[in-house]
């Protein structure tokens, strides 16, 4: 099973340049709710002062704290090389479904915490993961269309200590296919799914998530300038949901196209993909500068100068 840690939220990230201050706005979803706005980011770990609080008890994982636990695909995911899968009169059948997109769910509760947050590079994220979605069928449409054949796999993708993943209800990663170069998830309607992260490394980062297009807290059009959730060092996340305050999200939940929240929002042009831009951390002011005689200092002490 995957396990959350602490959870954190930020606000407007080129802005952040002082901790904590907070301000009521418009916040994402159909049915209304309070929404989350400051001048500059929420995040669970860029303040010295921080405060954060976690939607779930914090737990270690199995086997750091990038790591994802997943269980066997189902059988449908484990035929994906079955020659009979790509038929002509198979895919023809499968492309007349619709398919999947996610629908705006019932409300969880999940608490967070608004704390400051600088940018390293504000506009250029270190890493982009993107994971399309969709059911069977669909997903097998895709590799028709592309020409190519689907392999099973995991709806995880990793780099350079960091890792994103789709999870099911019981905290499993999702089955996947790799088609050509990309991972398509496969999903069950009416199935809840959260994002999950996690952070392998020894910097800071603030993670700007969507869903079909639409930023994970506020319901507009994502953008790498948008708020993200902070992950710190060595740590992870999972989201449950589009924010709809500061104590609660709406579920994601895969769903026909048109009960999706992009579809009913009126932009359902990009359904069927979930992304996540990771922006590290800028140095703390005492970080960016050392006197040079402080380095002659330590690189010359003794552990037993007698």
């Amino acid at each position: 099973m995957y396990n959350a840690a602490t959870f954190g939220l930020l606000l407007l990230p080129l802005l952040a340049l002082t901790p904590g201050c907070a301000k009521q706005g418009d916040m994402a979803g159909p049915h209304g709710g309070d929404a989350l706005g400051t001048s500059f980011g929420e995040r669970a770990e860029a303040s010295p002062a921080k405060q954060r609080r976690s939607d779930r008890p914090a737990s270690p994982l199995p086997s750091g704290a990038g790591a994802f636990e997943s269980e066997a695909a189902p059988s449908e995911a484990d035929r994906w090389n079955d020659d009979a899968d790509f038929s002509s009169g198979a895919i023809a059948i499968e492309e007349s479904k619709p398919g999947l997109g996610t629908a705006y769910g019932e409300h969880r509760h999940s608490s967070v915490e608004t704390v400051g947050f600088r940018r390293a590079d504000p506009s250029t994220p270190d890493v982009v993961f993107s994971i399309r979605y969709n059911d069977v069928g669909g997903v097998r449409a895709a590799a028709s269309h592309k020409r190519t054949r689907a392999f099973s796999d995991d709806a995880l993708q990793q780099h350079a200590g960091l890792s994103f993943a789709l999870l099911d209800d019981r905290g499993d990663v999702l089955p996947a296919a790799s088609v050509g170069s990309e991972l398509w998830a496969v999903g069950q309607p009416e199935a809840r799914y959260s994002l999950a992260i996690a952070n392998d490394t020894s910097s800071a980062f603030e993670v700007v998530t969507s869903v079909d297009g639409l930023d994970v807290i506020d319901g507009a059009p994502a953008s790498f300038s948008k708020r993200g959730y902070i992950v710190d060092p060595f740590s992870s996340v999972v989201i449950d949901g589009w924010r709809t305050s500061e104590s609660s999200v709406a579920a994601f939940r895969f769903s026909s196209i048109e009960d999706s929240y992009s579809e009913r929002m009126g932009d359902g042009r990009n359904v069927g993909v979930i992304g996540a831009a990771f922006f590290r951390e800028a140095p703390r002011q005492w970080e960016e500068w050392r006197a040079p005689e402080e380095t002659w200092r330590r690189d010359r002490a003794n552990p037993f100068p007698l």
